[in-house]
């Protein structure tokens, strides 16, 4: 299995944009490498960033965010596409420039209560956003040749859960659905954290810190809420997947043939 350095694209605007190629897959088979990629948004693409992803074909784009997010950070016109998907997700207001966490500005909130909040977010997804996950997968299915992104803001909630759905499907398990959840951790630096606080909040100095250090993280409870959510309400992802989603065999067996070699 390749090492998780080794999967993100060397982009100075957008530091959590990575394949999710190469893990191992159903029946032995591996994802394969240049075609799933994860991001957060792409509004701040540098020129070099631009033609670095020009010069991997046209891109097929599935974007998460609110409206107010997509106006905040638009999709660089001069980027190669071959169509952008809208499917927002998120309890967040649509006109925010990015959706505020509730606790985030709450002085005495503790750090186990946002964890808690957060672990619950995270179980409510599964079934609050069930339409839009579907919507992803019909995306893939029939996207035309070329590489497709899944991103939101941060590439870390939103794309962590739905990028998890699409590696379960493919067959992943789930140490590794997990494993490429948390290497979030290994791309989103400092100056990128007080970005989002500034959009989110505007005055440092209202930020609960506990909250925030929480809430930055990509901690595996985070997405192993998700995956117990499907696992006690459904039996199991792969039954979520077909019961919920309405993935049959015949969808399956197409979304494996087109992304695993």
């Amino acid at each position: 299995m390749s090492t998780r350095h080794d999967r993100r694209l060397p982009l100075e605007g957008a530091p959590n944009f990575r394949d999710f190629g190469g893990y191992g897959a159903a029946g032995g088979a591996v994802i394969r490498r240049g075609v799933l990629y994860r991001s957060g948004a792409l509004g701040r693409l540098t020129e070099t960033d631009i033609d670095t992803l020009n010069g991997l074909g046209a891109w097929t784009i599935v974007d998460l965010r609110h409206e107010g997010e997509r106006i905040a950070a638009p999709t660089p016109a001069r980027l190669s596409l071959a169509a952008v998907h809208s499917l927002p997700m998120g309890s967040g207001n649509g006109a925010a420039p990015v959706p505020r966490p509730a606790l985030l500005t709450v002085p005495d909130a503790t750090a186990s209560q946002a964890v808690e909040a957060i672990k619950a977010s995270y179980r409510r997804f599964v079934h609050e956003h069930r339409d839009r996950f579907t919507g992803l997968f019909d995306v893939l299915l029939d996207a035309p040749s070329g590489p497709a992104v899944i991103h939101c803001t941060a590439g870390k909630d939103r794309t962590g859960i739905s990028v998890a759905l699409v590696l379960l499907a493919l067959g992943v398990d789930r140490d590794a659905v997990i494993e490429d959840y948390c290497a979030t951790r290994d791309y989103l630096d400092m100056e990128w954290r007080n970005r989002m606080l500034a959009a989110m909040v505007g005055d440092p100095g209202q930020v609960n810190r506990r909250v925030a250090d929480v809430m930055f993280d990509a901690h595996p409870d985070y997405i192993g809420a998700s995956l117990a959510e499907m696992d006690e309400r459904h039996g199991s992802p792969d039954a979520y997947l077909r019961d919920v989603l309405g993935l049959d065999a015949g969808q399956l067996e197409r979304l494996r043939q087109r992304y695993l070699d």
